[in-house]
Formats: structure tokens, C-alpha cells, sequence
């Protein structure tokens, strides 16, 4: 078995001769086939200096810019919308649009308000709860959402 391994070893590699000597020769430097193609020594162009400068180009100039004229200066104040029916305050949290849920037994306004992104306290004037501990297993609260 470990001679028939060594002879499928041995046939793959039937000339050993291109392993000998230099390393980094040119394998192909005895090869026929590509010494008679031969190699094109003509140059192929060269890197010539810049030109002069030329009447197209113009130098480059520091300038200072212009002052900002009355109107781009001072920004406009932009009324402000009545806000929307539902909102509770500055922080315009809306039960309106918000998702129903019931609460599930170990639940609290904490848990929710972790679980939904919504602070506790908007949770719970949402809903119409004034403190955390109305909210019981089996109550139906609505998720509040963000009107901005």
C-alpha cells in the first residue's frame, strides 16, 4: 500500500530538474516555445516634465467671502401648531394610535414601559392611572405613541 502511494507520488512530479538551483531563476528560461515568441524591447513611452503653464489655466486666489446678506442671517420664526387632541403636554405622548394590550400576571407599568420604549409616567396618564400600582394582571392599557 505505502509503495503504490509513493509511485502516484513520484509520477505526478516526472521532472524534478526545475526544483534545482535558484529559486527565483526563470522557470521558462529553457523552455523553446517561449524563446521563440521573443520579448518586445521597444519603449512604450516616457514621462515627460510638465508643460509651461498654459493661458488656460489661472492661478488659484484666497478671498474672503461676502458677509450673509439680512435674510439668510436671521432665521424666520415658524408658527407653532395647535397641538393634536389626545397629547399630554410638552412631551405630546398619544394614546391615540397606540396599540391595546391586556396585562399578563407579573407585569407592572415598569415592565411595560421597558418592554413598548415609552416612559412609565406617560404609560400611566395614558390610561388614566395615577399610580403604578393600578395597573393589575387582566387591565386593558393602551401603549402610548409620540406626536412630534
Amino acid at each position: 500500500m505505502a509503495a503504490a502511494g509513493l509511485a502516484a507520488l513520484a509520477s505526478g512530479c516526472s521532472d524534478a530538474s526545475r526544483f534545482a538551483g535558484d529559486p527565483f531563476a526563470d522557470p521558462f528560461a529553457g523552455s523553446t516555445k517561449v524563446a521563440s515568441r521573443g520579448v518586445d524591447r521597444a519603449p512604450t513611452g516616457a514621462i515627460l516634465p510638465p508643460a509651461e503653464k498654459s493661458a488656460a489655466s489661472t492661478p488659484v486666489e484666497s478671498r474672503p467671502l461676502p458677509a450673509p446678506s439680512a435674510s439668510a442671517a436671521a432665521p424666520r420664526p415658524v408658527a407653532q401648531a395647535p397641538a393634536p387632541a389626545g397629547s399630554l403636554g410638552p412631551a405630546r405622548w398619544s394614546a391615540e394610535g397606540g396599540t391595546p394590550i391586556v396585562v399578563s400576571q407579573g407585569e407592572t407599568a415598569a415592565v411595560l414601559a421597558t418592554r413598548y420604549g415609552v416612559p412609565a409616567d406617560a404609560l400611566l396618564r395614558t390610561n388614566g392611572f395615577t399610580t403604578a400600582a393600578q395597573i393589575k394582571p387582566g387591565a386593558r392599557v393602551v401603549i402610548p405613541v409620540y406626536r412630534a
